[in-house]
């Protein structure tokens, strides 16, 4: 096999090719994208994905690397980038036309069972109200956009603002970001209820992706640089092809050697190991927006300092509170004194450093001082509110008398000697016989005798005479 024929192999045209590099000019460090809809938070576990070269050669597409590609020239001129959008703009250049040159070639020699798939900007699939991804392995264009599933999307960042390298720094800030592009990511795999996805750099590619019942746990391969590619004295070849596959392989994997794994990957529509697995969970509430660097934590703080300010004011009120307690005038202590040695309960506690002194009784009708209450004390307040209102003992006694005096007058007498019992019918004798004269009037036909015995019916049965 010739050097013309090995660069036709896919294999060769995808670990040969050289990939310039994206120089940075200019550029501000700052956060990576922030969304109500996801949230560094989202990220549990990031777990390590094992790729490998062997993956490839021994998938069951591994036979198309060695079908024949008309390469397309390198790019020549050296881009420079300062943002995302020039990055992704530089990457259009000098990157993704050997990926969808690669993907083209392989389209006729596809399996049973694998869907065409086109390298292409996000917004040529369906999108989400809640952002769109920068790439996607959509289908073909014979369906509408707003039904072409994104079976690959993919997210193009800036190597000062996310790299592989963020997890080795011992840095929360550090950290955050790293998780914060991963849950984006994570976020659009599940909205497009695919496996695979990943994130491209100025300088690396990072494949990931997700399994079944594992919605906060990501997978992410080792990064691979864009500039690394099959240089001497290195000898990377196929080998011999096997039922379709090639297990003597030698070589390693060249990101676009990985991307073209992974949109190959997504072309399958098996349920079991195809690019469907469905949506995650539906996020319960939606996060707020995180404040750039470490303001969250800052706020956190702040938080907590005001909690211990409003507790040091609630102390000092309730030591005026009770500096101004201690200032009731001798008169007023002794009669609440007084109060407390007839047994009435009061509602306050005493003042421990003088024990004669009741702060507050309920006998005591002064309107108390204008002071801060914390919420138990208001409560026990109205309960004690709630109770009767006690009553000293001068007071019970006095009530126990005149009750004692009201009903002996309504009792009746039982024991009286006959003196008391004539002169008790004499006076009622009396009554009866006043009552029962009759007034002079002209047309009067009543008899005194028959007045009298109408007069005694009306009389009550306690003031009738008893007959001996």
């Amino acid at each position: 096999m010739d050097e013309q024929n090995a660069q036709k192999i896919m294999f060769d045209y995808l670990t040969r090719t050289q990939v310039k590099e994206l120089i940075r000019k200019g550029g501000k460090d700052g956060t990576n994208t922030t969304s109500i809809h996801y949230s560094y938070k989202d990220i549990h576990l990031v777990r390590h994905w094992h790729l490998t070269l062997k993956d490839v050669v021994e998938s069951p597409f591994a036979f198309c690397l060695g079908k024949p590609v008309k390469p397309r020239p390198p790019a020549t001129d050296q881009p420079s980038i300062s943002n995302e959008k020039t990055a992704e703009g530089r990457l259009e250049r000098i990157f993704w036309p050997h990926v969808r040159t690669a993907l083209e070639a392989s389209h006729p020699h596809l399996p049973e069972g694998f869907t065409k798939l086109f390298c292409d900007i996000g917004e040529s699939a369906r999108r989400h109200p809640a952002g769109i991804p920068d790439r996607a392995g959509r289908e073909t264009d014979d369906i509408d956009t707003e039904w072409r599933i994104n079976r690959l999307p993919g997210e193009v960042k800036v190597s000062w603002k996310w790299n592989s390298d963020m997890p080795t720094v011992n840095s929360r800030k550090t950290d955050r970001e790293y998780r914060q592009v991963l849950s984006q990511l994570l976020f659009y795999m599940k909205d497009h209820m695919c496996r695979w996805g990943y994130i491209i750099t100025n300088k690396e590619l990072v494949c990931a992706r997700r399994q079944i019942l594992e919605d906060n746990i990501i997978e992410v391969a080792d990064a691979i640089p864009l500039t690394y590619y099959h240089q001497p004295p290195y000898t990377w070849s196929l080998g011999p092809e096997v039922n379709g596959r090639y297990p003597e392989a030698q070589g390693e994997l060249t990101a676009l050697l990985a991307i073209w794994y992974l949109h190959m990957l997504a072309s399958n529509d098996s349920l079991s190991d195809g690019w469907f697995i469905g949506w995650g969970p539906k996020r319960l509430e939606n996060r707020e927006q995180d404040d750039e660097g470490e303001e969250e934590d800052e706020w956190e703080d702040e938080t907590e300092g005001e909690d211990e300010g409003e507790d040091t004011d609630a102390e000092e009120e309730a030591a005026q509170a009770k500096s101004l307690s201690t200032t009731t005038s001798t008169k007023d202590v002794e009669k609440q004194q007084d109060w407390a040695d007839a047994d009435a309960e009061p509602v306050g506690k005493s003042d421990p450093e003088n024990p004669r002194l009741v702060i507050t009784l309920r006998n005591v009708q002064a309107k108390p001082p204008k002071t801060a209450i914390a919420s138990e004390d208001v409560e026990q307040q109205a309960q004690a509110d709630a109770k009767p209102v006690g009553k000293s003992k001068p007071e019970k006694e006095r009530l126990i008398v005149t009750l004692r005096r009201s009903k002996n007058s309504r009792k009746k007498p039982s024991n009286t000697t006959s003196a008391g019992k004539s002169k008790r019918n004499e006076s009622s004798e009396t009554a009866t016989t006043r009552t029962s004269r009759p007034k002079a009037t002209e047309n009067s036909g009543v008899t005194t005798r028959s007045k009298a015995k109408e007069n005694e019916k009306t009389v009550p049965a306690k003031h009738k005479p008893k007959v001996a």
